[in-house]
């Protein structure tokens, strides 16, 4: 990419992938084959190695990705605060419509289907998903939620006039992890963990170390759902290459938030902030893009909005915590830039938000900080990526200048 803007007349698909964790994929190392089509679209991408959520959890990710703010004075881990705080304004979407483009949305989140088409909305409940996967029959998301997906993308797609803004938020590969036919027992052959009600005593709750085996069964369908997510995008964008869109769009791929399978919790939100749960891919595709560029600088959710809005030659508004990218896709250099999570909190106490941890990522470290705790965590997840070695207490210094980073950035936010 060179350093100048791309026209404005530049679509732009951003794709969230619900849960989906760096951690798990083959293009970041995994050694399961878990993204086949997303690693050789990747041959045409900035792949971003070092990308954080800024949660744990969906809404409060989403909501970061969306507006560029960190989430950390709003309601935000429902979906009625989540639609009001998204929809005042200062976002993504407001931003672009401005700008003359159409906006186009499909999301399917924990509660709802949402597709929208400039102002038309339609928000479908999925109470009956949810009674059908909760009963002993073998039926998969894909035959209930992602097929659903995909044929609304294309319904939109069809008849989509640029420039546009085409926001696809992919609900699976969230739990219960219920892969097709075709993709179930790629990863574990044996007959378990077909169903929703065998997985239910699992899905984000705390094991001892004796359920260890059950839980990899898990990850395997975990695993499993992925491949069949990655195979869907790829149909999809045989569309995007049928309808000419690839020659004037920019593809953004990313996730609200990772899955974690070990040190005793299976699943995501809560209290720990370890990388599984929260190192997520970020993959962005620009019109001519010929090779893969991988690069180092640590990125978080909050970014994502003002780098496209800079990629696009738009001014970048003074509301927005993030920071845009672009200097380091064109550089491929790496900024020492601290990025921060936070830990599910967001309900309210007294009027009061209640902090739960938070975490910076600063070089190669890691700081986990929990308010009222004696000890923090500290970990170096260059030398110690599995992030075993807690050196809090040997790394004095460094883990008060962490800290002091996160009181700064964190802790005396103002909206």
């Amino acid at each position: 990419m060179n350093s100048q803007r791309l026209h404005l007349l530049n679509n732009v698909i951003l794709i969230t992938i619900d849960s989906l964790s760096a951690s798990d994929m083959s293009i970041y190392g995994y050694h399961r084959n878990t993204t086949p089509f997303i690693s050789d679209f990747s041959k045409t991408c900035y792949v971003f190695n070092s990308m954080y959520a800024n949660s744990n959890s969906t809404y409060p990710g989403i909501y970061s990705i969306l507006t560029g703010k960190y989430p950390t004075k709003n309601n935000l881990n429902n979906l009625i605060s989540f639609f009001i705080n998204l929809f005042k304004g200062k976002n993504i979407i407001d931003l672009l419509k401005r700008e003359g483009y159409q906006i186009l949305i499909i999301a399917a989140l924990d509660k709802v289907f949402i597709s929208a088409k400039n102002k038309v909305f339609s928000i479908n409940p999925t109470t009956n998903l949810y009674i059908s996967l909760s009963s002993k029959k073998n039926i998969t998301y894909t035959k209930l939620f992602l097929n659903n997906i995909f044929k609304k993308a294309f319904e939109l797609l069809e008849k989509a006039k640029s420039p546009f803004f085409f926001w696809l938020h992919i609900y699976p590969p969230h739990a219960p992890y219920l892969p097709s036919e075709r993709f179930r027992g790629r990863f574990l052959l044996e007959n378990s963990f077909n169903d929703a009600i065998s997985q239910k005593p699992y899905i984000n709750k705390f094991y001892s170390k004796e359920m260890q085996p059950e839980i990899y069964k898990l990850r395997c369908r975990y695993n499993e759902q992925i491949l069949d997510v990655d195979f869907s995008i790829g149909k999809l964008f045989n569309l995007l290459k049928q309808e000419g869109f690839m020659q004037n769009t920019i593809i953004i791929i990313t996730s609200d938030h990772g899955e974690i399978f070990e040190k005793g919790f299976m699943g995501h939100g809560g209290r720990y902030l370890y990388n599984p749960l929260i190192r997520i891919p970020l993959l962005i595709h620009l019109p001519g893009n010929r090779e893969r560029k991988m690069i180092r600088t640590n990125a978080q959710q909050v970014d994502i909005l003002p780098t496209i809005l800079d990629i696009l030659g738009f001014d970048i508004p003074k509301w927005i915590d993030g920071k845009s990218l672009k200097h380091s896709m064109d550089n491929t250099s790496q900024i020492n830039e601290p990025v921060f999570s936070i830990g599910r909190f967001f309900h309210k106490v007294r009027w009061q938000s209640e902090v739960n941890p938070i975490a910076v990522v600063h070089d190669d470290y890691k700081l986990i900080y929990q308010p009222g705790q004696i000890y923090d965590e500290l970990y170096n997840i260059t030398d110690d990526p599995a992030e075993t070695q807690n050196l809090s207490r040997d790394e004095v210094e460094r883990t008060k200048l962490l800290k002091h980073l996160i009181k700064t950035a964190i802790l005396k936010y103002n909206n």
